[in-house]
């Protein structure tokens, strides 16, 4: 077989302007291949599909945010969860945004849910991929939930098993012109302590993250942040650990852009758990006084005096 390369003009991109990248949502390029990474029930698949409520209405119904240049069509893959599951989860977006019958049905051509395991279980990543492509016409965006159920026995931790399957994503993505953004587990390191939060948050071998052009890394507020932060919207006066239920500060979960191949990266941002689930963007500020001020008030009203040095 005779392959053909495409040779490119060197003197038209020398003497004429490039083309503006197009976006699906800041950062994140048509034609590449992004993760998000985050531990089990850190809120991955919720973030996902309010990310794709954004895209496919234009940012119209956009809870979290994100800067959204256009209109787009979504696939979201679900291999993970159970009908009732991803039924719940859509309803209570729909109720936060309060979505009407008429819209409904307007975004329902635009966002498209499905489940692979309708004879698929054999598959490759990317052999689904052009499937899904070719029942689905125009697919701007593919939201694959989770990269791991597609792995088909290739090790996760392999460099040269990863290399081979982000690869190929890469060429779908690139000769289709469609993003693909991954669902993936965080790394045991990570989990453990946020100063391995990052590129290295992702689980798995590094050849995942290498071959990606976007990565977003989402985890939970931990009890020490929770002491030097408040949220406004509660109390004032008491930091997030000190709210009542324990462990409240668990509800808040902090997402940010850890690797970006292409315009400015804009600082991480906390989001806090609503009814049924639902992310929204925290109003929490911090402040490194708060926790000696509020132990201090605490010690007094039990007569206990601090020895000042």
């Amino acid at each position: 077989m005779h392959l053909q390369r495409k040779k490119y003009n060197l003197v038209e991109m020398i003497t004429q302007e490039p083309p503006k990248p197009e976006y699906i949502i800041h950062g994140f390029e048509r034609g590449t291949v992004g993760i998000i990474a985050g531990a089990g029930g850190v809120g991955k698949s919720m973030y996902a599909i309010q990310l794709a409520f954004a895209v496919a209405s234009g940012g119209k119904y956009n809870l979290l945010d994100f800067k959204v240049p256009k209109q787009r069509k979504v696939v979201y893959v679900s291999a993970e969860d159970t009908l009732s599951m991803i039924h719940e989860r859509v309803h209570v977006i729909a109720e936060k945004m309060e979505i009407a019958e008429d819209d409904a049905q307007k975004l329902s051509e635009n966002l498209i849910i499905i489940d692979p395991f309708e004879g698929e279980e054999s598959l490759t990543l990317e052999a689904f991929l052009e499937t899904t492509k070719n029942e689905f016409k125009d697919i701007d965006l593919v939201i694959i939930d989770t990269f791991s159920h597609f792995l088909n026995g290739q090790d996760e931790n392999s460099n040269s098993d990863m290399k081979v399957v982000m690869t190929s994503l890469q060429r779908v993505a690139k000769r289709t012109d469609t993003a693909i953004l991954l669902l993936h587990h965080a790394s045991k390191a990570s989990v453990k302590d946020i100063n391995g939060f990052g590129q290295q948050a992702v689980r798995g071998a590094s050849a995942i993250v290498d071959h990606a052009r976007y990565v977003v890394a989402m985890r939970r507020m931990t009890y020490e942040e929770g002491l030097l932060y408040y949220d406004p919207d509660i109390s004032s006066q008491k930091p997030i650990s000190y709210l009542m239920p324990p462990q409240r500060y668990k509800n808040y979960v902090y997402a940010e852009v850890t690797k970006q191949n292409r315009g400015n990266i804009e600082p991480g941002k906390w989001y806090v758990f609503k009814k049924g689930g639902v992310l929204i963007p925290a109003s929490i500020k911090g402040t490194a006084s708060l926790q000696q001020k509020f132990q201090q008030e605490q010690e007094e009203k039990q007569g206990v005096k601090r020895c000042e040095v």
